[in-house]
């Protein structure tokens, strides 16, 4: 059994990713799995994006990420590390609503961020693996925020189990990559999605 710790951080900040790091390292000595899951999901077309929800969606799902990873690589262990990025179906998908271009693009940003933070010799040129889990809708607070609950049933009936996606099923795909068996796994992406 392990033990966990709650740190408070702005992780769209990078004084807020490097605190959340420094307060690992105080509580753990050290780092082996980073998981990189905090995000914002707005719904905007074009005409409605502004500055501040673009710069809201590209601090928290892409700078957050690119500068947390930054700070944890110097205390992965090489071989071994773990990295693992949440994306989002949309980034995949060739049919993305209108309302989800910022949220889509930002996603579509990490993935190509892990592909490439993979190449390089200092992570995945030692032994550190770097790995994308990208969940269809998923029954959260973030998913379910600004829409109806008529939307949420008719998005519920796509998939063949005719549900949404709970945490429980995307958790066990994480503990896996995280895992010592998938250390030959590097640039995946796993598309957690029960949808036709």
């Amino acid at each position: 059994r392990g033990s966990a710790v709650a740190i408070k951080a702005d992780v769209s900040t990078v004084a807020g990713g490097q605190h959340l790091i420094n307060e690992t390292l105080k509580a753990f000595r050290g780092i082996d799995i980073l998981v990189l899951n905090a995000g914002i999901m707005g719904s905007k077309v074009l005409a409605e994006v502004d500055e501040a929800f673009y710069d809201a969606h590209f601090a928290t799902n892409v700078k957050g990420p690119l500068f947390l990873a930054k700070a944890a690589v110097p205390h992965l262990p090489a071989p071994g590390g773990r990295i693992v990025f949440f994306s989002s179906s949309l980034s995949g998908a060739t049919t993305v609503p209108a309302n989800a271009l910022v949220y889509a693009a930002s996603k579509s940003a990490v993935e190509q961020i892990s592909r490439i933070l993979a190449k390089d010799p200092a992570i995945g040129g030692k032994g550190i693996t770097v790995n994308i889990i990208s969940p269809g809708p998923v029954d959260t607070p973030l998913f379910r925020q600004g829409k109806p609950q008529p939307l949420i049933e008719t998005i519920s009936k796509f998939a063949p189990s005719g549900r949404l996606g709970e945490v429980d099923d995307i958790a066990p795909v994480v503990s896996f990559v995280a895992c010592p068996a998938a250390q030959w796994y590097h640039i995946m992406v796993f598309r957690v999605i029960s949808y036709l």
